[in-house]
């Protein structure tokens, strides 16, 4: 919305930024150097609840990443290497039990993976070499019954098969880029330093 007597922001921003969302409520905060991104970023979701932490280095996504729902409880955490997911992963369903948790390395899942229902029991287990299923496969239904077990092939059965296609892109609603990162510095920031 246009505001006559709010700031715009420099050519190049500099400093403490800080955006608002329409209800008053802090957005968004982080610092830019040289016209980019860089240091620790916090947004937060309407409601005051922190929506995610993460840092820049040069206007890239570079390290650890916390995401929460709105409630206030932890969504995912995971790691990034200049914007590629690289390290342990974990997402976490809204009532704070294991969604599912692996590691990747370079943008793609690699070794031990497992997923969980909401009840807490097991859904699938297996491991990927970097980003293709292999060996060992688990599936279990929502009560526990084991519903899968066997080694990895590509004509495995539809269900199981497209559980683990599924595995291979956990981190896609993670790692989506939000609006405002579209949007890049622009927009109705404040420099608070």
């Amino acid at each position: 919305m246009f505001n006559p007597f709010q700031r715009k922001p420099a050519a190049t921003p500099e400093g403490l930024f800080v955006r608002h969302h329409e209800n008053g409520v802090k957005q968004e905060e982080g610092r830019f150097v040289d016209g980019r991104r860089h240091g620790l970023w916090s947004r937060w979701h309407d409601n005051g609840q922190p929506e995610e932490d993460c840092t820049y280095v040069e206007g890239h996504l570079h390290g650890p990443v916390t995401r929460y729902y709105p409630t206030g409880s932890v969504r995912a955490e995971f790691e990034l290497c200049w914007g590629v997911l690289n390290g342990p992963f974990a997402r976490f369903h809204p009532n704070g039990r294991l969604a599912e948790e692996g590691e990747w390395i370079d943008g793609n899942p690699h070794r031990a993976y497992c997923r969980w229902w909401p009840n807490g029991q097991r859904r699938l287990e297996g491991a990927f070499h970097h980003g293709h299923p292999v060996g060992d496969w688990w599936a279990w239904h929502p009560d526990g019954a084991l519903l899968y077990h066997g080694e990895w092939f590509a004509d495995l059965e539809e269900g199981l098969h497209g559980e683990v296609k599924a595995a291979l892109r956990p981190a896609d609603a993670e790692l989506e880029i939000t609006t405002l990162d579209r949007m890049g510095w622009q927009g109705d920031y404040t420099n608070v330093a």
